[in-house]
C-alpha cells in the first residue's frame, strides 16, 4: 500500500514519478476544490460534509478505490 522506497516499486522510477505528478496536476486543475481522501478517514469525511453543507463544488478522489493508487 502506498509509495515505498524499494527499487522494485513501479513508482520509484523517475518516469513513474513524473507521470504521477502530471496526473496529480491534471486532477487538481479539473476542479476548484479537490480532496484526496480515503473512505475510512474521519477527517476526510468531515471535510467533505463541510463542503457539502457550504454548497461548495469539489471533486473527491477516493484513494482506496482508485486502481492506480494500490
Amino acid at each position: 500500500m502506498g509509495i515505498t522506497s524499494s527499487t522494485s516499486s513501479p513508482t520509484s522510477s523517475p518516469e513513474s514519478r513524473a507521470m504521477a505528478l502530471a496526473k496529480a496536476k491534471e486532477i487538481v486543475a479539473s476542479a476548484p476544490l479537490v480532496v484526496f481522501s480515503k473512505t475510512s478517514c474521519p477527517f476526510c469525511v468531515r471535510v467533505k460534509q463541510l463542503f457539502e453543507k457550504l454548497g461548495a463544488s469539489y471533486k473527491a478522489i477516493e484513494l482506496d478505490k482508485e486502481s492506480e493508487c494500490t
